[in-house]
């Protein structure tokens, strides 16, 4: 009997799931991903800084965002708006321009006492490797959103701050 050479695929190691409290109600959070001007303060792991970002935020709208390190390293992405529902679920796809593969980012936003729940649903990844290096990168972007978020929310909803550089942290 001969033994199976193929690994069998998972669902879920194609899917990332997250799960992150901001100390700001739905609406604020929501309008921190809408408009690229804050955008460009919060986008992008520790490390990497945002050096171009555009954004047509409505449903079939195209975004696109190069991520860049100090070294030089740049790191391009885009998608499109699928489903806006200001301020509970967004949903966009998202294609990393080195492979061309397209997944889908859902977002789902709750109130939370004074704050915010937001449920986060990548899919479908090629590896497992894939997905826990999107696991970091989105982990890390996340964190800055959310002292971003208090700077935003102390500062009465304004735009709070330079934008990030390559090798910001």
């Amino acid at each position: 009997m001969a033994l199976a050479s193929k690994v069998e695929r998972r669902v879920e190691d194609e899917v990332l799931l997250l799960s992150r409290s901001f100390d700001a109600p739905p609406a604020l959070v929501f309008r921190l991903w809408a408009e690229p001007e804050h955008r460009v303060r919060w986008w992008g792991p520790s490390g990497m800084g945002p050096t171009r970002c555009e954004v047509d935020f409505r449903v079939c709208g195209v975004w696109r965002v190069t991520m860049a390190r100090a070294d030089g390293f740049e790191h391009p992405v885009h998608g499109v708006f699928t489903e806006i529902d200001e301020p509970r679920r967004l949903c966009f796809t998202y294609i990393n321009d080195f492979d061309g593969h397209r997944m889908l980012v859902e977002m789902d936003f709750e109130a939370e006492g004074e704050g915010t729940r937001m449920h986060f649903r990548q899919a479908p990844f090629l590896s497992v490797g894939e997905r826990d290096g999107h696991g970091y990168g989105w982990t890390s972007t996340l964190s800055i959103l959310a002292s971003y978020v208090r700077k935003v929310r102390d500062a009465g909803g304004v735009v709070v701050g330079q934008p990030r550089q390559p090798g910001d942290y």
